[in-house]
């Protein structure tokens, strides 16, 4: 397992609010623009061709039982959230976010129930010291992917009114936790700051990780970087470091191999989907028009 923290921003730089997260994540607009269109399509629908705001999967904690999967249960959910985020703004003057976001991500060959999805997030809350505050969960299963599931915490505590989270080094403590998911739930260990040896989770730096031999291979083939890795955890969309590997790459491959292949072939063929090769450092870089 992976965890990643999500930094909320927007065009505005204003605060987001839980309403505006859960319609991200549970969205399908049919005049959203291309790039919105291609998450919806790619992440969010079922081989039935249903919206995933009609299936929405996940769970919620201390919202008085409400659910995600019903929509006047996720209205309902948000609100809540969001009347304590100002109540709590209003008594303490804070001007950070209120809502936290974070992802935790399984491996491609694992696939996860509801309830071991439910208790690594109750997890994950626990040990953020945030096991007492509002949140919910939406649980993202891509066939062609990996597993993920997406965490919105309000960082409002529901009855003291005072922020409450996340620690210092949210990082680090998520990804301890999620070797101990691991451990408890039978995962294969993923490689992070914390590694499992001899059964128990120790913290290692990256060269004692590499000569225990628990650090992550080079990445080669079309397994994506983590960067891309993370991008398709945040978004739910495949990277274009996937898709060009998966879908350009055995073209450009078949085009080069023919006999009289020319750089005007190559270019030709790139810009029939919407790409161009340029110059870029010592090498050659793919970019999108």
């Amino acid at each position: 397992m992976l965890a990643k923290v999500i930094k909320l921003n927007n065009e505005r730089r204003t605060q987001d609010s839980a309403q505006s997260v859960m319609d991200y994540l549970t969205r399908d607009d049919p005049e959203q623009d291309g790039a919105t269109r291609e998450v919806t399509d790619y992440a969010a629908r079922d081989q039935d061709g249903i919206p995933r705001n009609q299936h929405v999967s996940g769970g919620t904690f201390n919202l008085e039982g409400l659910g995600i999967t019903d929509p006047a249960d996720r209205d309902l959910a948000v609100k809540m959230m969001d009347y304590i985020s100002r109540a709590g703004q209003q008594k303490t003057h804070f001007n950070t976010n209120p809502i936290y976001h974070f992802a935790l991500s399984w491996r491609e060959e694992e696939h996860p129930d509801q309830k071991q999805v439910q208790d690594a997030v109750a997890y994950s809350l626990k040990a953020l010291g945030m096991e007492e505050n509002q949140a919910f969960f939406v649980i993202h299963r891509d066939k062609e992917h990996h597993h993920h599931v997406h965490v919105i915490v309000n960082r409002v505590h529901p009855e003291k009114l005072t922020l409450s989270g996340p620690p210092r080094f949210d990082f680090l403590v998520l990804d301890q936790a999620c070797r101990e998911v691991e451990l408890f739930q039978g995962w294969q260990h993923d490689h992070g700051p914390y590694a499992v040896i001899d059964g128990e989770i120790k913290r290692l730096t990256k060269n004692q990780r590499k000569a225990l031999g628990v650090i992550s291979p080079e990445k080669t083939g079309h397994v994506p970087t983590p960067a891309a890795r993370m991008y398709e955890i945040h978004t739910g969309v495949i990277s274009f470091v996937s898709w060009a590997r998966e879908r350009v790459a055995p073209k450009l491959t078949e085009i080069l191999q023919q006999p009289g292949a020319s750089w005007e072939s190559l270019h030709q063929s790139l810009a029939q989907r919407g790409i161009r090769m340029d110059m870029r450092g010592g090498g050659l870089a793919l970019i999108t028009h």
